[in-house]
Order: structure tokens, then C-alpha cells, then sequence
């Protein structure tokens, strides 16, 4: 057995999701097997030779489930080697061995044996016995314990949907950490359930108000979650009021007023999001998503000429230019009359999304426009073929015909 401290988990932050909280169950207090202490035992005394000795006077399945603890705890000191796997080894028989042995084997023998077994890295052994112990309604066990291996198990097979469904074991227990949350909420992302997420990384945010950076993550989850743009706005402002003037806020400050500049946006409110996409641009004047939210903004407020300017410093600024800021690009230069130029900027779009079928449509629109029929009717069909279902498909294709001949 081995100590689990969980790795403080930050946006933006790799995370080392093999890295749980592990109880320590040697020494253990339990009135089945009294010769157990329930403190650490002094560094003077030796355990592991107690329950040595204790074995070979009484050997019972619960002496055997004490030398079996006591060994898997002594590994935990030694490095990878071929003695640490040997005290494994031992663990694992006489574990083995008293479950077989036991008239009704209890929770804590088969959580002992599936510990024992996990720490060996045999992760569908200790599965089998773990969820064994679970099984039998352990009254006897801190009820953390099993969840939090089956969610390690989880992890290191790459099963995050696993992992959440233990996880909801684990927090049902009231004894889920704030790393244990923020953790939850990386695996949520990873299965795109991003509401979800976000309500994971606010209860991150609120066990530990240290890390105020996790409200941004909670924002940034809402905002590209559906019907989820008010906890966004509410998670960024707390983001923004808690990080104001910490060390190093910028970056996450700038994507925080970035994500209330698009919700704003999204209720019409062009000026109010105007004010929060220059903030965001003040803060990270490399990032451009910043530009491209004040883009947005001013086309919103009608302020064409401005919208181009902000669009193109976006473009430059980007090393790799997203389909999203072309996009706004075109925009701005079809509603000055830039009709060349928006198509140029729309067929990049398209180019860059192949699923976006607006952005075809808005290049066949823009070169017809400026007076290439042949090229518009080629992005028309591809609008078409993109989504079929168009509300307008039936106008759509009587102008690829007049434009055909």
C-alpha cells in the first residue's frame, strides 16, 4: 500500500490521472482482528515482524489478513525491485489464502486482497475483488476506500467513463477532495459532457478556494456547453473578481472576460461585450481570440469599418488562423460591399471546417456577388451537400440552375 496524495489539477495543467488518494490499512483498528493498532505504530517497533510472529503462533485467516496488510505496507518503502515484488508476492498468497480459508469472507479481506493485487498491477484481479468488497456493504471500511481504487482502476485502463460512475460512488460519500473534483472534471471534458464539467470544477473551486483559476475552467466548460451561457457569465466574473492582481492572472483574466464578451454577445448586448473583449485584449494582447470577440462585437454594433480592422489584426496576430476568425472576416467585408475579399476569407472558412455549411453558403453568396456565377454554384452545391436538410435547399438549387446557364 502506498500514500496517495492527489496532484493539485490547474487549467492548463497536465494532469497525472494515476496519481489517487490511497488510504493507508496497516495498522488498522477492527474488532475482527484486535491485534491490529489503531495509530501508526512507533518507528522503533517492528510490525511486519509482529504479524510474522502472530501468524506462525495462530495461523487463522485473520492472521494471515494482518501479514498480508503488514507485507504490502513494507513494499511501499522498498524501490522498484525484485524485492518489493516479492513482498507482493506474499501479500498476495496469504491474502489469497485467508479468503479461501474464511468461512464468509468479509469486505475488508477481499478489499485487502484487491489492494494487494492493484498494487501489483493486476488491474482485472484487483477489479474483481474490489467490486467483491463492495458487493457486501462494508460497514467496517471507511467508505472512500473501494471507490477511490475503482476509479484508479478506471484511469489506468483508460476508461474515463468508468471512472465517473465510481467517482459518483466516491462523492456520494461526502469524503471527495477538491482534487478529487477538478479531476472528475478532466474526465468529464474528455467525454464531452461538458455541463457537467463545469459543475465539477465549481465544486473544485468552492473545497478549495485557493485555486480561484478553477472558476475560469468552470466558465470555460460552460461556455461551449448548450444553454449553459448564464453559469458561464456567473463562473467568469468570480474568476475575474478572485484572480484580480494574483501573480501570473493575465492569461486566464483575458480568457475570462473573452468568455463573458461571447455571452454578452450571444444576448445582443454588443457594448457591454465590446468593453469585456477589450479587457480581454488588454490583458493577452497576443491572444486573438480577444480581437475576434471585439470583431464580433462591433459588426453586432454596426461599426463596420472598425470590425475589418480588428478582424485583420486577429488574422495577423493568429499563428494558425481558425476558421471562426475568417468567418467574422467575411462578414465584415461582405457588409462593407468587400465582396472579392469576403469570398476569398469565406472559402478559408469553409476550407478550415468541412462540416460548416454556413460558410460555403456565405462564399457562393459573396462570389456571386462579385460577379463569378461558375465558382458560386460550386459552393452553393457544397453548402448542399454539407447539410442537405438546408431550410432554404429549394431556392438554393433553382439559383445553381440559373447560374449553370
Amino acid at each position: 500500500m502506498r500514500s496517495r496524495n492527489w496532484l493539485v489539477v490547474v487549467a492548463a495543467v497536465a494532469l497525472n490521472l494515476n496519481a489517487h488518494p490511497r488510504l493507508d490499512l496497516f495498522p488498522r483498528p477492527t474488532s475482527s482482528y484486535p491485534h491490529l493498532s489503531p495509530v501508526q505504530p512507533d518507528p522503533a517497533t517492528n510490525p511486519l515482524a509482529q504479524a510474522e510472529r502472530a501468524a506462525l503462533l495462530d495461523p487463522t485467516p485473520g492472521h494471515w489478513l494482518a501479514l498480508a496488510q503488514a507485507l504490502d505496507w513494507a513494499a511501499t518503502v522498498e524501490p522498484s525491485g525484485s524485492h518489493r515484488l516479492e513482498l507482493l508476492a506474499r501479500a498476495y498468497n496469504l491474502a489469497a489464502r485467508a479468503v479461501a480459508a474464511a468461512k464468509a469472507p468479509d469486505a475488508l479481506m477481499y478489499y485487502t486482497l484487491g489492494d494487494i493485487q492493484l498494487d501489483r498491477g493486476s488491474v482485472s484481479e484487483a477489479h474483481s475483488a474490489l467490486t467483491h468488497a463492495l458487493a457486501l456493504h462494508p460497514a467496517d471500511l471507511p467508505r472512500a476506500l473501494i471507490p477511490s481504487d475503482l476509479i484508479l482502476i478506471a484511469d489506468r485502463g483508460d476508461q474515463p467513463a468508468q471512472a465517473v460512475a465510481w467517482f459518483s460512488d466516491l462523492a456520494a460519500t461526502g469524503h471527495a477532495t477538491a482534487e478529487d473534483w477538478a479531476v472528475q472534471a478532466r474526465r468529464l471534458e474528455r467525454l464531452d459532457q461538458l455541463g457537467d464539467a463545469g459543475a465539477a470544477w465549481e465544486q473544485a473551486a468552492t473545497l478549495d478556494a485557493a485555486h480561484w483559476e478553477r472558476w475560469c475552467a468552470a466558465a470555460a466548460d460552460y461556455a461551449r456547453a448548450p444553454d449553459s451561457r448564464t453559469p458561464s457569465m456567473r463562473d467568469a466574473q468570480t474568476c475575474i473578481r478572485l484572480g484580480d492582481e494574483q501573480p501570473g492572472s493575465a492569461p486566464i483574466l483575458a480568457l475570462a472576460h473573452s468568455f463573458l464578451a461571447e455571452a454578452l454577445t450571444e444576448h445582443g448586448l454588443y457594448a457591454e461585450a465590446l468593453l469585456h473583449a477589450r479587457q480581454s485584449a488588454a490583458f493577452n494582447p497576443a491572444y486573438s481570440g480577444a480581437l475576434d470577440d471585439e470583431t464580433v462585437a462591433l459588426l453586432g454594433l454596426r461599426l463596420f469599418p472598425e470590425a475589418i480592422d480588428s478582424a485583420r489584426a486577429a488574422l495577423r496576430i493568429s499563428s494558425r488562423p481558425s476558421a471562426r476568425l475568417y468567418f467574422h472576416y467575411g462578414v465584415a467585408c461582405f457588409d462593407t460591399g468587400k465582396f472579392q475579399s469576403a469570398g476569398q476569407s469565406f472559402e478559408h472558412a469553409a476550407q478550415l471546417d468541412p462540416s460548416d455549411d454556413a460558410a460555403a453558403y456565405n462564399a457562393g453568396l459573396s462570389l456571386e456577388q462579385s460577379g463569378n456565377p461558375g465558382s458560386a454554384a460550386r459552393w452553393y452545391q457544397e453548402a448542399l451537400r454539407r447539410n442537405p436538410n438546408r431550410p432554404d435547399r429549394d431556392g438554393l438549387l433553382r439559383r445553381i440552375r440559373s447560374l449553370d446557364h
